[in-house]
């Protein structure tokens, strides 16, 4: 067996600046939200271009309580949240 032996010198790189911040709403709290919001549109599926309010809401409009519920997630959530409109209504 070939023995490697590693420089001991050596440190690893500090990251700590290139780590993104924790979102600000845990993935229970996000999860919620998201199940608030697809509870919202799944009563209206195939009354609306599910497309059409996927911009709507990009846009800042639509209803109050979904804008809220966006508002309130990371920009990653509240995008997932978004594009899952798309399969449920």
């Amino acid at each position: 067996m070939t023995r490697i032996d590693l420089p001991t010198d050596v440190s690893a790189p500090d990251v700590s600046a290139s780590v993104a911040p924790p979102p600000n709403r845990s993935v229970l709290e996000a999860t919620r939200a998201l199940d608030g919001i697809l509870k919202f549109y799944r009563p209206l599926a195939g009354q609306i271009r599910s497309k059409a309010e996927c911009l709507r809401l990009i846009d800042g409009r639509g209803p109050a309580g979904v804008l809220e519920a966006l508002a309130g997630l990371s920009p990653e959530w509240a995008d997932h949240a978004i594009a899952s409109v798309v399969s449920h209504a």
